[in-house]
């Protein structure tokens, strides 16, 4: 069980200042939480329960129950929840999530739940890599939302990431009945040394030029290891790209 108290006291003329200035001001000033676990034949029994007070003595608290479980290779998850909001509005949520591995190759998750205060939401997602060492990496979601007082509505969705010798390079895309959206990035940097200039997909940290000739350094071979780094600890070897 935890407690937290942000302690942000204010005099009286403060406090009916910002009243004024900021009627719906709902920050959190303290928070309750607690979460029990129990084993339950094969699988496993959950509890969680928040309960927390804003600024302004408005108080909300949710509670869920859930139990895991595995059959086969398929892992999956029943909850309920029970909540009320600071408008003392009650509301009950019901869901179940399954998660299928495929080896290397990815997973696919599919979660499904119903609220009383809004109505149901079916989603499915895929992500996987490929290529060596996992280069690239990708995700497939669609999800299908059916509220109580609004049209259904269906969204699919995709994203990917290819990190090559020189740059991180990112994709995704997605479409829903009111909206598309598409974005394109490329991240990396270019490493001043001796010898030029090295363009390398890594942003930060500290970096090691290896297999060099032009510096009189190695021409082949593994990267020399770290001084004070355990057996296996490598520095990243940047890709020779402009030397000249």
């Amino acid at each position: 069980m935890s407690h937290s108290n942000d302690g942000n006291y204010r005099s009286i003329r403060d406090a009916v200042r910002e009243h004024d200035r900021y009627p719906n001001d709902w920050r959190e000033m303290t928070r309750y939480s607690a979460t029990l676990s129990q084993q339950a034949g094969s699988g496993s029994l959950s509890f969680n329960g928040i309960w927390s007070e804003d600024v302004h003595h408005h108080r909300w608290r949710s509670y869920q129950l859930g139990y895991a479980n595995r059959y086969g290779q398929l892992n999956y998850y029943l909850y309920a929840q029970q909540s009320q909001d600071i408008h003392h509005r009650n509301n009950q949520v019901v869901g179940v999530s399954f998660s299928l591995p495929f080896g290397q190759a990815g997973s696919l998750t599919t979660r499904f739940n119903h609220d009383k205060n809004y109505g149901s939401q079916l989603q499915s997602s895929y992500t996987g890599s490929a290529g060596e060492k996992n280069a690239f990496s990708y995700g497939l979601t669609a999800s299908y939302d059916m509220p109580r007082e609004n049209p259904h509505e269906a969204s699919v969705g995709g994203n990917g990431s290819l990190r090559t010798d020189y740059a991180y390079l990112n994709a995704s895309a997605s479409a829903g009945r009111h909206q598309q959206q598409y974005s394109l990035g490329a991240s990396g940097a270019l490493v001043a040394h001796q010898g030029g200039m090295t363009a390398t997909p890594e942003l930060g940290g500290n970096f090691r030029h290896c297999g060099s000739a032009r510096r009189g350094g190695r021409s082949g071979g593994k990267p020399p290891r770290t001084a004070n780094k355990p057996p296996g600890f490598y520095d990243h070897p940047l890709p020779r790209s402009l030397y000249r």
